[in-house]
């Protein structure tokens, strides 16, 4: 049986939609997006004068408030009725993060850090909620989302008074509280491409030619989803004979194994997904079951790898959340607590932070001089021996030793 998300009346999402249509990319030769684009110079931004950006800012002041009015309304993402991933609506959600950086890069140089802080907690907030009731692909936009919002908010979290940083920190607790579980995204991307291939099935050998080219618009062709660096998804893709061909043989094998064995399949491997992901990071996991019809293998997502990014999104987010928490008290105090419990204690966390990456989950590591870290992907805590970044500071692989330390592995 699909398990079915009702739809929050009034749902944020159809609010952030409104927020979307707002935002307003130029004005008078000033360019929101801070990524590298082909003309020069290299970078638009944040080349252009302070008080040219300013008035790019005020233009989208409307986008931004419609954007705050969506985050504080239940969010959930209709369920989409075929296997035809919305790139477009996909693509401006991130152009909606870089927004909101460039609304917060430009409040910072104004010397208005607050507003920068939120701006960038509404863009972090932004990215956690897109996933909810959505499948894999925008959760992985919600990651990007959330990388592209979290540089401003490290580069001023250091110049924040102990009432906006302990506010930030408060915030960004209640904001992971709100994250969609990825098993849950696996489910319904399952049930998607079960309802698509079935129909395909039976539509006969024409019908899955002519459908052929939705098949080809899957994650697979984001690669680079969860990157704030990711250039636009070509819209219009269409697949070569050859893809095509390859269709109509899974085809052909999904009629020799017939349609029982095709769901069967398919619900072996989510359980097994849903068993794998019970255990935590690092642990000893059993193995996801690889279904042996061509079918079920070619719907199979690469839960491990979806996983680690997720898992890194999270712990980012929580080294954030302490850090700030963690300079708020040392202004009001003078020093570092002895311990991440004084700053629950003292009202600058409800809780103190788990470690994602902690096969154990034990909180984030912590000295009192103030160095913070997660165990990062290997598990293994290094007592805050940083992660070799190789020049690449924020962006953290899954081959990687050592931990990750707040300001030496993040932004």
């Amino acid at each position: 049986p699909e398990r079915t998300v009702p739809l929050p009346l009034p749902n944020g999402f159809d609010t952030l939609q409104a927020a979307l249509t707002l935002e307003v990319k130029e004005l008078g030769g000033v360019f929101v997006s801070p990524r590298p684009l082909n003309d020069d110079p290299p970078y638009r931004y944040p080349v252009t004068p302070l008080t040219e950006r300013l008035k790019l800012l005020a233009a989208n002041r409307a986008s931004i408030d419609k954007t705050r009015e969506a985050l504080k309304q239940e969010y959930i993402t209709p369920a989409p009725q075929e296997r035809d991933i919305d790139f477009p609506r996909y693509a401006m959600f991130r152009e909606q993060a870089r927004m909101l950086n460039f609304a917060a890069r430009t409040y910072a140089e104004a010397g208005n850090v607050s507003e920068a802080m939120n701006c960038s907690l509404d863009g972090i907030e932004m990215g956690v909620k897109i996933p909810r009731g959505a499948t894999v692909t925008p959760a992985l936009v919600g990651i990007a989302c959330e990388a592209i919002a979290q540089k401003p908010a490290w580069t001023v979290a250091d110049k924040l008074d102990v009432k906006t940083a302990r506010a930030a920190a408060l915030r960004l607790g209640e904001i992971e509280e709100q994250r969609w579980p990825l098993v849950e995204a696996m489910e319904l991307d399952r049930q998607l491409t079960q309802r698509t291939s079935i129909t395909l099935l039976r539509g006969g050998p024409k019908a899955t030619w002519e459908a052929s080219e939705i098949w080809f618009k899957s994650p697979e062709d984001l690669p680079q989803a969860d990157s704030d660096t990711a250039g636009s998804v070509e819209e219009d893709r269409k697949p070569s004979v050859k893809e095509k061909v390859q269709i109509l043989w899974i085809r052909a094998q999904m009629v020799y194994y017939g349609p029982k064995t095709v769901l069967d399949n398919s619900e072996k491997w989510i359980q097994s997904v849903r068993e794998y992901a019970q255990h935590h990071w690092g642990s000893k996991r059993p193995a996801i079951i690889v279904p042996d019809d061509p079918l079920s293998r070619a719907m199979v997502l690469p839960f491990p790898l979806a996983e680690f990014k997720d898992v890194f999104a999270r712990a980012h987010s929580r080294l954030l959340q302490t850090y700030l928490a963690l300079h708020a008290y040392q202004l009001e105090h003078g020093s570092y607590p002895e311990s991440l419990n004084t700053l629950v204690t003292a009202g600058y966390l409800k809780s103190v932070p788990v470690d994602p990456f902690s096969p154990i989950r034990a909180p984030l590591g912590y000295k009192p001089d103030g160095t913070l870290w997660s165990v990062g992907p290997d598990a293994k805590n290094d007592g805050g021996k940083p992660i070799d970044m190789e020049d690449k500071r924020g962006y953290v692989t899954v081959e990687k030793t050592g931990d990750i330390v707040a300001r030496i592995n993040t932004w």
